[in-house]
């Protein structure tokens, strides 16, 4: 079953609140278009003049996509904003599993204590299973795959008209986690590929 963490971390400097939070998505499922739209929903909280607005960029020195929180957005809009991706994430068919603070450090450097919190939401999906029947090696299943660049998932490139796959309404990006049981991370497309190409009888394909 694929995950998605959404982690907020804080840091408090000498007993007093940083002047920044983040906000972080992790897990190969995260995907640039589910950040534009969870970015479109950060558009839609009512701000007073002057507070500064959070949107989710990649940051490739931790390699992750970020949002950091001033101290007036934290104040006012921090549960607005996670509210709004609570609301996304759901309208993209995941479901919220659970809450808690995932762990609590403590450091002192030059001097300075600070002290390192963060807490995390955990989303999950079930996997949506599409099946057709290859009646022999040379029959043409229409379904040609791809490689995403930004998460290496196998995805579905197009659907031909009149191929096997048509009928079962997999649509294009759609993401794939194994084909006949067969799991497809770490291969690449064109091995992805040659599975359907060489199978016979039931293709299974288990995608989210």
């Amino acid at each position: 079953m694929p995950s998605i963490v959404l982690k907020k971390t804080f840091k408090e400097l000498e007993h007093r609140v940083g002047d920044t939070k983040e906000l972080s998505f992790h897990g190969t499922s995260v995907t640039r278009s589910m950040i534009d739209n969870v970015n479109d929903a950060m558009k839609t909280i009512k701000l007073a003049s002057g507070t500064k607005p959070i949107s989710f960029t990649w940051d490739g020195r931790k390699g992750h996509y970020v949002a950091r929180m001033d101290y007036a957005f934290q104040k006012a809009y921090e549960e607005d904003a996670v509210a709004e991706i609570l609301d996304v994430m759901e309208g993209m068919g995941w479901n919220f599993r659970f809450q808690y603070d995932a762990e609590f450090s403590k450091n002192r450097f030059l001097g300075n204590d600070s002290e390192t919190s963060n807490e995390l939401w955990i989303f999950s999906k079930e996997p949506e299973v599409y099946q057709v029947h290859k009646g022999t090696v040379d029959v043409k299943v229409g379904i040609s795959l791809t490689t995403s660049e930004s998460t290496g998932l196998i995805k579905v490139k197009s659907i031909s008209e009149g191929g096997l796959f048509e009928a079962t309404g997999i649509q294009p990006k759609t993401a794939i986690l194994s084909i006949n049981g067969v799991p497809c991370k770490g291969k690449s497309a064109s091995e992805a590929v040659k599975i359907l190409s060489s199978a016979v009888g039931r293709i299974k394909i288990m995608t989210y």
